[in-house]
């Protein structure tokens, strides 16, 4: 019995059973030989799109992640919670020399840039018409933002690279 390849409604390739096997034995050959390579060393150089995260804030991660409660409510958890929150608040603060109150952590890269965008823009709206400039490539959460800028009447530049 032979094996037919599509492409559309023509036949592209005819493979026999035995032919199929020597490709699956092959296959599974490749990938001992693969598995067997010692790793090498990644190189990572996209640390604008996410960054391994610090081991005392994974640890940090995992005690809060195991008192799984909202930190607004009045419950023991809640409060340890809250607690741990301030906490960090208060370390981010000081590490930056600014006030606890200026630190607002949000959920997402894209919650945080229409935060700063669109809070700049409302910030200044009215005083005078806030221009942003920004680069025609970037992330498409900034671009959206600015898209809204300019709808509710502020100035957008886009710089090409």
């Amino acid at each position: 019995m032979s094996i037919l390849k599509y492409f559309g409604k023509k036949p592209i390739v005819r493979i026999s059973e035995s032919e199929m096997a020597q490709a699956r034995a092959a296959a599974i050959n490749t990938t001992k030989i693969i598995k067997e390579e010692p790793k090498k060393e990644r190189l990572y150089f996209d640390y604008a799109s996410i960054t391994p995260m610090d081991a005392a804030v994974d640890r940090k991660m995992q005690l809060v992640a195991k008192n799984f409660a909202n930190p607004s409510s009045l419950y023991a958890e809640a409060v340890e919670n809250k607690a741990a929150i301030a906490e960090a608040r208060k370390t981010i603060a000081s590490f930056f020399n600014v006030q606890n109150n200026e630190i607002i952590f949000t959920a997402s890269g894209t919650e945080a840039n229409n935060l700063a965008i669109l809070g700049v823009f409302n910030a200044y709206r009215g005083k005078k018409t806030p221009h942003f400039i920004v680069s025609a490539i970037e992330h498409p959460s900034v671009l959206e933002a600015c898209v809204e800028v300019e709808r509710l009447g502020g100035q957008v530049t886009y710089v090409l690279p």
